[in-house]
This record gives structure tokens, C-alpha cells and sequence, in this order.
């Protein structure tokens, strides 16, 4: 699951942990940074929560993974892959399978995207990301956002 690091590499393999939209959020502070990193040559992948999917009548309570490419909201030309675990969105069901399915999206980043480091925005997404980082030996940043509940809501 770990992998072994790669010497003389300057650019980093960045996985950022986010359980609000990336797209429909913002821009914070987290757009800006990341962007900009992505434009210097980083491989950022962010692993995010359609938050405001279960208000949306017109869709199904079973959203099924997908991985995109993020338009920018910042930086033009910035490349982001976005990827949205399996969700099952019910009242209070949908935290508890972000728990469950992030957790196996993790897992699986670290199996085959290898991250240098794991940035954590989240709360339920970065608990389960601490823990394959340390066994792994990646750090762990959790970045504190001062206005996270307005994320959430």
C-alpha cells in the first residue's frame, strides 16, 4: 500500500481531503492554493463531498463515483482532478457512507496515486485519512479553514 519515496523529485504528488463541493464552494482559500500548485507542475487530486446533491430532488439518493477534471475558479489553466466516491444521499446516511466510502477512496489513492502528502480540509474525510498516512509515512496536513460550518451548510 506504501510506496517507497523517489530521490531528487522536486514536484509532489498532492491528495486533498475535502467533504464539501469543490465546485460548487467558493473559491476559497484552498482554490487559490491548490491551483497555483497545480500550475508549478503538482499532481493535485481532491477527494470532495457533493454536499448539496441531496436537496437536488431531480437526482437519485445513490450517486455513484466519478472523477473529473475541476474547472477552474481561480487560476486558468490549472488542472485538478477531482474525485467523488460512491455516496448513498439520505438524511444522516450520507456522513455515514462518506465514513465508509472515502475511506476505501483513500486507501485506494494511496495503492495507486502514492501522495508525497495528504491535505485535510474535512472533518469525517480527514479522520480517515490520518491513519493510512501515518502507517504510510506521508504527512498529514490539516489545513483549518476559520469558516469550515459555512462550508458544510
Amino acid at each position: 500500500m506504501c510506496h517507497a519515496k523517489v530521490k531528487g523529485r522536486n514536484l509532489l504528488k498532492i491528495l486533498v481531503l475535502q467533504e464539501s463541493d469543490w465546485i460548487q464552494r467558493g473559491p476559497h482559500q484552498s482554490h487559490h492554493l491548490l491551483e497555483r500548485l497545480s500550475l508549478k507542475g503538482h499532481d493535485v487530486k481532491v477527494v470532495d463531498f457533493e454536499i448539496g446533491r441531496r436537496a437536488l430532488r431531480t437526482r437519485g439518493a445513490i450517486a455513484g463515483r466519478a472523477t473529473l477534471i475541476a474547472p477552474p475558479k481561480v487560476i486558468e489553466g490549472s488542472k485538478i482532478e477531482l474525485i467523488r466516491p460512491t455516496i448513498l444521499h439520505l438524511p444522516i446516511l450520507d456522513y455515514l457512507s462518506v465514513l465508509l466510502m472515502h475511506s476505501l477512496e483513500i486507501r485506494q489513492q494511496f495503492r495507486v496515486f502514492r501522495p508525497d502528502v495528504v491535505v485535510g480540509f474535512g472533518l469525517l474525510n480527514a479522520f480517515v485519512g490520518i491513519p493510512p498516512a501515518r502507517r504510510c509515512r506521508v504527512p498529514f496536513v490539516y489545513y483549518l479553514i476559520d469558516e469550515l460550518h459555512q462550508l458544510v451548510l
